[in-house]
């Protein structure tokens, strides 16, 4: 990691230098290649100092003539988030190379429209990332980005609000000659922190209203044409969220699937919406009850296909554990309590996946292949087997995940992603082990 220590000492004073230089005419990239690269490791850092975006945001006036196509050539540690290279981002690994007047960043985003950068985000904090603030720490962070944004810009303040559900949206607008700067700040109930993000924009930028940014945007009729079919797969490439370290894996799969309709909900305004918690993760009940009441407001339709719940009352549960027990004694491996336990009980998968593999096969399938082909992409939660450690298995006990069904073979194979970041665009399964981990199994689709 020597190299990209050193590129992202460079990126910030190579863009300075770039935008307040006479900038060449810069060829067209060719298109992103439509299946994620090799991820290779890189070599033990070296201490650099972070570099401060302040100086560079602060002090170039023509950032906004440079061309997305040049930067992401230029800085290929920046990534695409989707194929029709809208945004580039900074993959979390990263960021910490990266401040904000001295300060942590958790964010690093840059918005391209007609080739052109159109904003530059960066996020100072998340609850997810940082921890909780406390009333004064947030009031003081504001007052602090305030009087920065209000000094930089030389304009005067202008409030907005937003809300959806329990998310409360406030941004302070700045508009100077030459840069607009937007402070946003994303809470709850009782002002709780989810979010504060400095945004900057060329003069000229109206914005949309929180309730129209929110909506999902395309027609449902152009969703088909995104499908990528090629050599016996058929696939989505969803725009790519990485949740990091957090428990966010479903607001960051159900963002992925709202951006991916042209909604701007980020994962941590979703995280806010759902009450997801960092540590513990989200209850997908709640999320499911939460998405229902939100459809109209998202401009979205909502599916649910499938729902397995082994603990939802003693009845079920003690019939599953018969014939559970019957298949672990001649497989002799152990069995679980014939009564419901407290908690998830450990099973063995290889009895396990003989249970659930009694669905049929052809069904999945046949559901799997009507929404990919349509264009739309499938959420998909899931058992997580302590020894499964493609999906974060623990080597202890049973956890839960969610992630998209993206695609299908030819082979009868089932192609997914997980929200992890690069390397996890597009993977693959045995439609049998699909069937064997599957929870729940529902769908976003635009109302247009």
């Amino acid at each position: 990691m020597r190299c990209v220590k050193v590129w992202l000492i460079m990126l910030a004073f190579a863009v300075f230098s770039a935008v307040n230089a006479e900038e060449p005419e810069v060829p067209e990239t060719p298109e992103v290649p439509e299946e994620p690269q090799e991820v290779k490791k890189a070599k033990e850092p070296q201490e650099v100092k972070a570099a401060d975006l302040a100086e560079l945001l602060h002090n170039s006036k023509d950032l906004f003539t440079l061309r997305g196509n040049a930067i992401s050539k230029r800085f290929p540690q920046l990534l695409w988030r989707s194929r029709e290279k809208k945004t580039l981002y900074c993959p979390g690994a990263m960021l910490k190379n990266f401040c904000y007047s001295g300060e942590k960043i958790y964010d690093l985003q840059i918005n391209v429209e007609n080739q052109q950068i159109s904003a530059f985000e960066v996020t100072i904090y998340t609850r997810g990332d940082a921890g909780k603030l406390s009333r004064s720490e947030v009031k003081e962070k504001l007052r602090q980005y305030s009087a920065a944004l209000a000094a930089m810009t030389g304009g005067t303040r202008n409030r907005s609000f937003g809300k959806l559900g329990n998310i409360r949206l406030q941004t302070e607008r700045y508009t100077g000659k030459n840069l607009i700067a937007d402070l946003e700040f994303v809470s709850g109930k009782n002002d709780a922190a989810e979010r504060i993000t400095l945004k900057f924009m060329p003069v000229g930028v109206s914005g949309e209203k929180f309730r129209d940014s929110i909506k999902t945007s395309v027609a449902s009729s152009s969703l088909s044409r995104k499908v990528i079919r090629k050599n016996g797969e058929h696939y989505i490439l969803l725009p790519m969220v990485d949740q990091g370290e957090k428990g966010y894996c479903v607001p960051a799969t159900v963002s992925r699937v709202l951006i991916y309709y042209g909604s701007d909900m980020d994962m941590h305004s979703v995280a806010r919406l759902l009450n997801a918690d960092p540590k513990s993760g989200t209850n997908v009940q709640r999320t499911v009850n939460t998405l229902r009441d939100m459809v109209s407001k998202l401009r979205v339709r909502f599916a649910e296909r499938y729902q397995f719940e082994l603990m939802r009352d003693a009845r079920d549960y003690a019939s599953f554990a018969r014939r559970y027990n019957r298949i672990a004694k001649k497989m002799k491996v152990d069995t679980i309590p014939g009564r419901r336990p407290k908690e998830m009980p450990q099973m063995t998968y290889a009895v396990f996946k003989e249970i659930r593999n009694n669905r049929p096969i052809r069904d999945f399938r046949k559901y799997v292949k009507s929404c990919i082909d349509r264009g739309v992409p499938i959420c998909w939660s899931i058992m997580v087997f302590p020894t499964d450690k493609a999906a974060g298995g623990d080597g202890k006990k049973i956890g839960g995940h969610m992630r998209l069904i993206t695609g299908y073979c030819d082979n009868g194979n089932i192609i997914y992603s997980d929200s992890w970041g690069k390397g996890h665009e597009k993977k693959v399964i045995r439609t049998d082990d699909a069937i064997a981990i599957t929870k729940r199994l529902f769908t976003l689709e635009p109302r247009r």
